[in-house]
């Protein structure tokens, strides 16, 4: 019996003896078989924390990889002084990287390491993003940059804003969105959101124009995005940035 070179589907050669009534019916059940397959939908494993990923039982042909780094934290400011401000800048969120893969190329069991969102900090800049990693440097998605802060001033100035995680290990890796600077003059200030990415967006900027204003950043969306810088004015009390989300893995596999 010989068979077709790219599916093995079955049929009777020319050398082949004849076989009667079930002259072609090999062909027919291969190929109802695989059509088959076409109507099992993909299983989809979504990762959050580390730890490792096992191969789905059954008969899958290809795995699709995407890593989302850990979004940074906007800037914390200062405490204020009277009629004047201190702002935060936006945190840059995690990078994206993506990977198709056949299933001869991926181990039973992949190590999965979950890249954790920034931790804001009171007057100072955030903290980073880290690297969302699977398996061993097959797909990577660093984290973004911290966003910046400014000390108490009256002057229109901005504060540094985070970059977003570089591109990484991956078929198609592209860099984390930038935060903003935010701006403040006097007692009025505006914070800079944080930096998005196609899965999680930034966190939004807050205000400040009246006196003795307090206000953290908000936190980044999941998953990556970066948080905003938060503000302070006239004699308001130093606050934290938002935190970055964590970033996250996810493996469709196909059938």
């Amino acid at each position: 019996m010989a068979t077709t070179p790219v599916y093995g589907w079955r049929y009777q050669a020319l050398t082949d003896a004849p076989n009667g009534p079930t002259l072609g019916q090999n062909l027919a059940l291969d190929i109802e078989a695989d059509f088959g397959r076409l109507d099992t939908m993909p299983i989809r494993t979504i990762i959050t924390a580390d730890g490792s990923w096992t191969k789905p039982t059954g008969t899958w042909k290809r795995h699709h990889v995407v890593c989302v780094g850990g979004g940074a934290a906007g800037g914390g400011p200062a405490a204020a002084a009277s009629g004047q401000h201190s702002i935060g800048a936006g945190g840059g969120a995690g990078a994206v990287s993506e990977t198709w893969f056949d299933d001869s190329e991926l181990s039973s069991s992949e190590t999965v390491d979950i890249g954790a969102g920034g931790a804001g900090v009171s007057a100072g800049t955030g903290n980073n993003g880290s690297t969302t990693n699977f398996g061993v440097g097959k797909v990577t998605a660093p984290g973004g940059t911290g966003g910046g802060s400014t000390a108490s001033s009256a002057s229109s100035f901005g504060a540094v804003a985070g970059a977003g995680g570089v591109a990484g290990t991956g078929d198609l890796a592209s860099t984390g969105g930038p935060g903003d600077t935010g701006w403040g003059e006097g007692q009025l200030a505006t914070s800079g959101a944080g930096g998005s990415n196609r899965y999680g967006g930034g966190g939004a900027p807050v205000t400040g124009n009246t006196a003795a204003v307090s206000t953290a950043g908000n936190a980044g969306g999941a998953y990556g995005g970066g948080g905003s810088g938060g503000v302070s004015t006239s004699t308001g009390a130093a606050k934290a940035g938002g935190a970055g989300a964590n970033g996250v893995c996810i493996v469709d596999s196909y059938p």
